[in-house]
């Protein structure tokens, strides 16, 4: 959970830059790929939740998918 926590804090951090910098700065004239640095720390962070959505799937081991009985 600290870890899906920490991805979600960053992407967070990631969009908020970005619609600063499209909304306040107006800065819409300039090329952007995934590769701006406003965008690095979003998709950075979905990687972070996505890692430790699989590291907590594998702790909870076949349980966590387990058919009720």
């Amino acid at each position: 959970m600290t870890t899906m926590g920490a991805g979600l804090v960053m992407a967070y951090a990631g969009f908020a830059a970005d619609f600063y910098k499209h909304e306040i700065e107006k800065a819409v004239g300039e090329v952007e790929t995934i590769w701006s640095p406003v965008h690095v720390p979003i998709f950075l962070g979905m990687g972070i939740v996505a890692a430790g959505f699989l590291w907590a799937v594998r702790r909870a081991g076949r349980r966590a998918f387990a058919s009720p009985s």
